[in-house]
């Protein structure tokens, strides 16, 4: 048996290919001095191509056999990584769930004892204890009508890659047809500097084009939504209201940062391979939520039909990705169509909607009946 060999594969298997190769150059010396030892001179060592072998397996030996074993630490540890990243998942998910009932406890051991009837309260927290968002804008607008004793509400949500722009998701019926759909926020610097002070702004100039009250909810220092309020009493316009408005908004943005999250980790689930475009059976989610907006009168919204002739799913995400509304879904329907839910359309604006879609030329039209559309 060849101790050298065996030398070599104990070192290259216990500490890799760096090691083995080392170890394999030092037998390489050491039967280089054997055989000068055995009287062999250099000439001939290196002359005869058969005394070349017993260094190249040493040194070929060294490097598969710690190649070998590198590779499987390398994937092993590989492994074992991947299994701490899902279970850190699994852990943040939970405490996501735990840190909503502690803040449910919270609210309602602290608000219902509250002497000026802030009971109602605890209802916005049991309304509000829900992991969507759109679940979460679409349960405040009563709640906050009954709260604050205000039927002219409306909230707006700020996208990230737009933060000058807030679009209308809900609103009360009293206050649709004076709500703008979209608010360019850079057109009231006014507001913008409120909020970031993290205050509420109340408009003291009664500028007509303006709400009474804007209050903001933030996502890590981002404001993500607005919170408007219309047609407030005289009486409401004190110090105390724009305290209970500033108590609503806080209640909803612990509730809404929690879905933002729960909804980011959940968006591979939703959409199809990172692209704009819903999986089935989340666009049908996301229908059922329109349907229950419009029927509560807090909104309106038209589904869109826009026919597919054979295009794949990337080609289709790169067509209309610049065209879809960040308060927009755009879906892929079970016939392979694919379907727009465009929020806060009515039969006024349908037309406009149908005319951007149909000037890039595309097959389109407004489903009537969506209760089996997709």
């Amino acid at each position: 048996m060849d101790v050298r060999l065996f030398f070599i594969v104990l070192i290259s298997i216990a500490y890799g290919v760096g090691p083995g190769i080392a170890a394999a150059a030092l037998m390489c010396v050491s039967l280089a001095s054997s055989y000068l030892a055995s009287g062999m001179d250099l000439a001939s060592l290196f002359y005869w191509y058969e005394n070349w072998l017993p260094f190249l397996l040493y040194l070929a030996l060294g490097g598969i056999v710690g190649y070998v074993h590198t590779k499987q630490v390398e994937d092993n540890e590989f492994l074992r990584s991947r299994y701490d990243r899902l279970r850190d998942r699994l852990t943040y998910v939970e405490d996501l769930y735990h840190d909503s009932l502690r803040v449910k406890d919270t609210y309602r051991s602290e608000l219902v004892q509250s002497k000026n009837g802030f009971g109602k309260i605890y209802e916005v927290v049991q309304r509000l204890s829900v992991f969507e968002p759109r679940e979460i804008y679409l349960q405040s607008v009563p709640v906050v009508e009954d709260v604050l004793n205000c039927d002219s509400v409306a909230i707006f949500s700020v996208d990230e890659k737009s933060p000058d722009f807030a679009r209308l998701q809900v609103c009360s019926q009293t206050v649709r047809s004076v709500t703008p759909t979209t608010y360019d926020l850079a057109k009231y610097p006014q507001v913008t500097d409120a909020l970031a002070t993290d205050d509420v702004w109340f408009n003291s100039t009664f500028d007509d084009t303006l709400p009474d009250y804007i209050a903001g909810v933030r996502d890590h220092g981002k404001l993500r939504t607005l919170i408007t309020l219309r047609n407030v009493s005289f009486e409401q316009m004190n110090g105390y209201y724009m305290n209970l408005i500033r108590i609503m908004s806080r209640l909803m943005e612990n509730f809404l940062v929690k879905a933002w999250e729960y909804e980011s980790f959940q968006a591979h689930n939703a959409y199809l391979d990172d692209t704009v475009i819903m999986r089935t059976e989340s666009i049908n989610e996301r229908l059922a939520y329109c349907r229950a907006m419009q029927e509560g009168h807090f909104g309106t919204y038209r589904l869109l039909c826009i026919h597919t002739h054979g295009e794949t799913v990337r080609e289709l995400d790169q067509a209309l990705r610049p065209y879809v509304r960040t308060s927009d879904y755009l879906g892929l329907g079970a016939d392979g169509n694919l379907y727009l839910l465009a929020l806060q359309v009515d039969e006024s604006s349908e037309n406009s909607l149908l005319k951007r879609f149909r000037g890039l030329g595309w097959d389109c039209e407004v489903v009537r009946d969506d209760r089996e559309a997709l």
